[in-house]
């Protein structure tokens, strides 16, 4: 990082997103910002809800959005949680279970209702 920084005008810095655009995000920070190019693993689909928070990244005066910090209440080391702006959560959970809006799909299939 040290080598990019120096040979570019790189920073990073806090902002947040007025919401998804088809084309990018849309963010004020330093500045407002329309059309951000936004990056997630591979697969991943997700556009930012108005009012979150974004992690931009300023290589040569162009930011990228790289995500939103890391919500980790109630998750063991190793597990995933998917959340939307809706309250819709799906989590996978070390023990090969996966909850689905609190419905509970065991490793073996079986489906146990919201308790």
């Amino acid at each position: 990082m040290a080598f990019l920084s120096s040979r570019y005008d790189l920073h990073a810095t806090l902002a947040q997103a007025t919401g998804g655009l088809g084309t990018g995000v849309g963010a004020v920070g330093e500045s407002s910002y329309q059309g951000v190019p936004a990056f997630l693993p591979t697969g991943y689909q997700a556009a930012p809800a108005a009012g979150d928070t974004l992690l931009l990244l300023h290589l040569g005066g162009s930011p990228l959005a790289l995500g939103s910090p890391a919500r980790l209440e109630g998750l063991a080391p190793g597990e995933v949680r998917i959340t939307s702006a809706g309250g819709a959560t799906l989590h996978l959970k070390n023990n090969g279970e996966i909850s689905l809006n609190g419905l509970v799909i065991t490793r073996s299939g079986q489906i146990s209702p919201k308790t």
